[in-house]
C-alpha cells in the first residue's frame, strides 16, 4: 500500500477516530449493546454506533474537528456547538437523529423507546462545555464511556436484550439498505489496515529524507567545483 492520497487522507483520519470510540463503547461490558452504522428513519442519516444499555438508548455520532477549539455555550435558542468559533449544527442534527431512532424503534419493539443524541469530539485541540443541551450531552472519547455507565438505570436486561435484538433486524428501520443484521465493529481488520499506513507513511519519510540527502550533498559537491 502506497502512501494515502490526499483524498482519501481525511477518510482515515476519521476511520482512527471511529476506531477509538468504537473500542471505548466496547469497554462498556456485557450489560450493554452497541451497534455500528445504523441507518435511521426515513431521511437517509446513519448513526455512528446505536448504544443500548442499563441507562437508556444513546445514538453516539463522533465529531471529527481534530485540532480545533470547540466550544458548548447557550444562548435565546439553547445550547449551541461552536468549531474555532464558527456556529456547527451538530447538536440540531444529533436531536433529530435521536428523534428518527425513537420513533423507529417504538414502532417496532411496541413500548415507549426514548433516544438520546450523544456527540463525541474526537482529538479536538479543547473542548469546553459551558452549558450541556438538555437532550444532547457533548462528550470526547476519553469520557464517552464513563459518561454513558454513569446514567442512571433505566431499562432491565431483558428491556435491553429486547430493543437491542429488535434494532439490529433491517425491517425496523424504513428504507434501510443493509444487511439483515448489523456487523460488529471488527478491530482487527482495522489494525492491520492502521499497520499498512503507518509503513506506508514511514517509507514516505525515508524516501524523503534521501533525496533531501542527495540534495545536500550535491549541493556540496556543486560548491567544491566552483
Amino acid at each position: 500500500m502506497g502512501p494515502l492520497t490526499e483524498q482519501s487522507r481525511k477518510w482515515y483520519s476519521n476511520a482512527v477516530g471511529e476506531q477509538h470510540v468504537a473500542a471505548e463503547l466496547a469497554k462498556l461490558g456485557p450489560d450493554w449493546a452497541v451497534l455500528h452504522s445504523v441507518p435511521v428513519g426515513d431521511r437517509g442519516q446513519t448513526v455512528d454506533h446505536l448504544v443500548i444499555g442499563p441507562g437508556g438508548v444513546f445514538v453516539v455520532d463522533a465529531v471529527h474537528q481534530h485540532g480545533a477549539t470547540i466550544d458548548v455555550r447557550r444562548d435565546v435558542r439553547g445550547a449551541q456547538l461552536y468549531v474555532n468559533g464558527a456556529e456547527r449544527p451538530y447538536i440540531t442534527q444529533s436531536r433529530n437523529v435521536a428523534t428518527d431512532a425513537a420513533l423507529g424503534l417504538t414502532r417496532a419493539v411496541g413500548m415507549n423507546v426514548p433516544v438520546r443524541g450523544v456527540l463525541v469530539a474526537v482529538s479536538p485541540k479543547s473542548l469546553t462545555v459551558r452549558d450541556q443541551p438538555d437532550d444532547v450531552a457533548v462528550t470526547c472519547e476519553r469520557t464517552v464511556r464513563g459518561w454513558l455507565a454513569g446514567e442512571s438505570t433505566v431499562l432491565s436486561a431483558a428491556q435491553v436484550s429486547t430493543i437491542a435484538d429488535v434494532a439490529s433486524q433491517t425491517s425496523t428501520w424504513r428504507g434501510a439498505m443493509f444487511q439483515s443484521r448489523l456487523p460488529a465493529f471488527d478491530p482487527e481488520v482495522f489494525e492491520t489496515l492502521r499497520v499498512e499506513v503507518q509503513r506506508a507513511w514511514f517509507a514516505r519519510a525515508v524516501w524523503g529524507g534521501a533525496l533531501v540527502t542527495a540534495a545536500a550533498i550535491a549541493a556540496v559537491q556543486f560548491a567544491a567545483v566552483v
